[in-house]
């Protein structure tokens, strides 16, 4: 029992990250225009689990999928998911970089680089020159 989360068995919970990784992977393949997706967007396309914007359960699956891509060396795939508002990352997603190790002294250019390093992975893109940052 202890592999459950949020009172969801691995099999569910498992369900509804593979549904947001795919979501995720088709934008930054250039599904939508700014390849980027909104909390709200995300939410709304599971099914396996109900949740929405703000919900934790949406931070934790977030968190999993971020620490899996960026362990394969694909970036932190929740970089395209951004606030409806500001059209940047939640603070959720600076936290998780803090956690994974990732730094910059400019949190836009941590978002940035890993926004880059998304596209690339998807893409097949030089991630250098899909970067605007000179690090």
């Amino acid at each position: 029992m202890s592999d459950w989360r949020f009172g969801y068995s691995p099999e569910i919970w498992g369900r509804a990250k593979s549904e947001i990784r795919n979501l995720l992977i088709q934008v930054a393949r250039g599904a939508t225009p700014t390849r980027t997706v909104t909390y709200h967007e995300v939410a709304q396309s599971v099914q396996a689990i109900e949740l929405d914007p703000r919900d934790p359960k949406l931070n934790a699956l977030l968190g999993d999928l971020s620490r899996e891509e960026v362990q394969a060396g694909r970036g932190m795939l929740s970089a395209l998911v951004v606030t409806a508002d500001s059209g940047r990352p939640g603070e959720g997603f600076f936290e998780w970089a803090e956690e994974l190790g990732l730094t910059a002294e400019d949190p836009e250019d941590l978002w940035q680089q890993q926004f880059s390093l998304v596209i690339a992975s998807h893409t097949g893109t030089n991630p250098r020159s899909a970067s605007t940052s000179n690090t």
